[in-house]
């Protein structure tokens, strides 16, 4: 069984096989899975934030109170 760090707000999986230097480890959970042939039972999955995620969650945190309510709501729209 393969522990797998996927994205809590977005989905992509952290490739850790990946090698070559500069190239985005961050990949979509469809392709992640057929390019190592996994099936959903071959994995664990376990929960974090790409780089992405985490940078606009922060941008987020930085609001004030107020503010992020609003935010939120007009996410929903």
């Amino acid at each position: 069984m393969r522990l797998v760090v996927m994205c809590c707000l977005c989905e992509k999986v952290y490739d850790d096989m990946e090698k070559e230097v500069g190239k985005a480890r961050w990949k979509d959970q469809h392709w992640f899975m057929a390019k190592y042939q996994l099936k959903r039972t071959d994995i664990r999955v376990t929960h974090g934030y790409c780089p992405d995620c985490l940078q606009s969650y922060r941008t987020f945190l930085a609001l004030p109170q107020e503010r992020r309510g609003a935010s939120q709501k007009e996410n929903k729209s």
